[in-house]
């Protein structure tokens, strides 16, 4: 079993990861991980669907970071095993957070959109009812993004504005 001396034992490698997991008696999948930076991060290993299911890691925290100890660190993995033995993934709300475009995103995309509508009205082609901007709309409205909205929303996931 993983204690706060056998952590501190592991020794630093010099490229790569180390982990070491909980030993008999332990939570299975719970172990440490010893970054070449001699940064030592408590992790959750898993896989949800058995054998083929894929693997997953949840990393808990860093010792010492945050509060966290090997007491702490072996409670929150305890509270996840529960969740994965009720079939509950720990990390879709991280998946869900990642496949979330940013402001900046959507506003790429939208702008690019818009020009390409207006260069399409301005041929004659396309759907007239769905007019994109004139050319000097683009850029003010380009200008005005950059400008204010970009600056204070850009890295904003576009969940968390209302």
């Amino acid at each position: 079993m993983l204690t706060i001396s056998s952590i501190r034992a592991i020794q630093q490698p010099e490229t790569g990861d180390v982990i070491v997991w909980d030993g008999p008696g332990g939570i299975r999948g719970f172990g440490v991980k010893v970054t070449a930076k001699s940064r030592r991060v408590f992790i959750l290993q898993y896989r949800l669907g058995g054998r083929q299911g894929r693997t997953r890691r949840y990393t808990i925290g860093a010792l010492g970071e945050d509060g966290w100890t090997i007491h702490k660190a072996r409670k929150r993995a305890s509270e996840l095993r529960e969740l994965i033995n009720r079939g509950e993934d720990p990390m879709a709300s991280h998946d869900a957070r990642k496949s979330t475009p940013t402001v900046e995103q959507v506003w790429v995309r939208y702008f690019a959109d818009q020009v390409e509508r207006g260069r399409m009205r301005a041929a004659g082609k396309g759907n007239t009812k769905r007019r994109g901007w004139k050319p000097g709309t683009a850029k003010l409205n380009d200008r005005l993004a950059t400008q204010f909205l970009l600056p204070r929303f850009g890295r904003r996931l576009t969940t968390e504005l209302s």
